[in-house]
């Protein structure tokens, strides 16, 4: 065999070899990030309907089993009736529904809400509205959500005598609301609201201040809440760690909307801290995420709520080894997106304290339960697994958004079977993959002109 043809073999053989080898920096060395627009949207949708809450209010029964509003007002109730999710054209990244009765414009309406992930916000694309004094004496109007063999719709009917007399059925396409001219049959449906010009009532179960609403609202906020990709390490944390954490989050629970970016000089900083806006009581740690650089963002539960969180840093600086950077108590759970914008937001602020110069003291035990203040919220914590998917269903159909899947804090503790080892670390793949680029291309070029030179020996 010719002495070229043995070069070129082993060209073949090393080009061969450098594309595995860029593979392998590439592709197995960097993991894939987490299903985050489905906790994105979920987050989205949360803040949406909080404002509708706080805007119009809920209708619901008390505990007396009358119909009231947030004001307590039992003459012609209004407020948020109903929220939901429907599909419409998009099963990945469905549509928020708000069913509402306003009284101050004496209207019953369905707003349907869409998110983007490429803009990271929601828009209202429709209002499907109809007004109390438009229904005449002898009929009844009704919006409800209905579906059919291969598509879902907001439904307004007038009925007389119990009968139906008229019927518009609205679908979503392409984010655009159209009304159909010719109406399907054989549709599955669930009236939300009814109502002519001296009353309104809800279709659906507004039972216990409107628990159904309730736990729509929680389930938005479990997903926004899993969507987090960092490992949860409450669970491993030392002793010494967790109460200093523990102190720390009492101290966070005295505020109840705290954003040390707000200000612009440490003594307004400071001024801010001396006012507690809170007397919720601390009572549990329900997760602990390390961000990097010595921030940390933790959820816990208080007397009043499991929906509460804090952003911290480790520092030497500050008082027990923590600093607030942001408390919420009764908020909505930072998506994944929310936390890294928040990250750089502080890293960036002249009024957050130097990184610590001792880490974390993580435990290779089993997850130990959260530590506990109170025998209610060990009960709470029971009632509420980990992981709750937003899973809605009404007559037939079930629509579900799984939460975000994140690596268990345990599969970190467990070898792998087979395990490739990681060669480069992630701040010099990229020069590398040059410079070895740079090598390759040189010694192709070096055989090469010599293959093409003279006469096989």
């Amino acid at each position: 065999m010719g002495l070229k043809k043995i070069f070129l073999r082993f060209l073949c053989v090393f080009c061969a070899a450098v594309i595995v080898m860029s593979s392998l920096s590439f592709g197995v060395m960097s993991p894939a990030s987490a299903d985050e627009p489905i906790g994105k949207m979920a987050s989205v949708y949360g803040y949406i309907l909080n404002d509708y809450i706080e805007s119009y209010g809920v209708m619901s029964t008390n505990a007396a089993g009358a119909v009231t509003d947030s004001k307590g007002e039992l003459v012609n109730p209004g407020g948020v009736i109903y929220g939901d999710i429907m599909n419409f054209d998009r099963p990945d990244c469905p549509y928020l529904v708000i069913f509402l009765a306003d009284n101050a414009r004496r209207t019953a309406a369905c707003h349907l809400w869409m998110y983007s992930d490429e803009t990271e916000q929601a828009t209202r694309i429709a209002v499907i509205e109809r007004t109390l004094d438009s229904v005449s004496d002898t009929r009844r109007g009704e919006l409800s959500m209905e579906w059919g063999e291969d598509r879902q719709y907001i439904v307004y009917r007038e009925y007389e005598n119990f009968q139906p007399i008229t019927e518009q059925f609205y679908t979503v396409i392409n984010g655009e609301t159209f009304m159909l001219v010719n109406n399907p049959s054989d549709t599955s449906f669930t009236g939300i609201i009814g109502f002519n010009k001296t009353f309104v009532n809800a279709g659906v179960d507004i039972s216990d201040y409107n628990n159904t609403l309730d736990q729509f609202f929680s389930k938005l906020k479990d997903t926004s809440s899993d969507s987090v990709s960092s490992a949860d390490i409450s669970g491993r944390l030392s002793d010494d760690d967790r109460d200093s954490i523990t102190k720390a989050l009492i101290n966070a629970s005295l505020y109840a909307d705290f954003d040390i970016s707000r200000y612009k000089t440490a003594e307004e900083r400071d001024l801010a801290l001396t006012k507690t806006t809170s007397d919720a009581s601390y009572t549990s740690m329900s997760s602990f995420y390390d961000l990097g650089d010595g921030i940390c963002y933790s959820q816990f539960s208080t007397d009043r709520t499991k929906y509460n969180y804090a952003v911290l840093r480790k520092s030497d600086k500050a008082p027990g080894g923590w600093q607030l950077l942001k408390s919420r108590l009764d908020g909505i759970p930072l998506s994944d997106r929310e936390l890294r914008q928040m990250k750089m937001k502080y890293l960036q602020s002249p009024l957050v304290d130097p990184q610590s110069n001792t880490d974390l003291k993580l435990t290779r035990a089993e997850k130990r339960a959260p530590l506990q203040t109170s025998e209610a919220a060990r009960t709470e914590a029971s009632e509420n697994p980990d992981v709750t998917p937003l899973t809605v269903t009404i007559g037939d159909e079930t629509v579900v958004i799984p939460a975000s899947t994140k690596e268990p804090d345990d599969k970190r503790l467990i070898e792998p079977v087979i395990s490739v080892k990681k060669v480069f670390d992630d701040r010099v793949k990229i020069p590398a993959a040059c410079i070895g680029g740079g090598i390759t291309a040189a010694v192709v070029t070096i055989l090469w002109v010599y293959m093409f030179s003279g006469n096989d020996e």
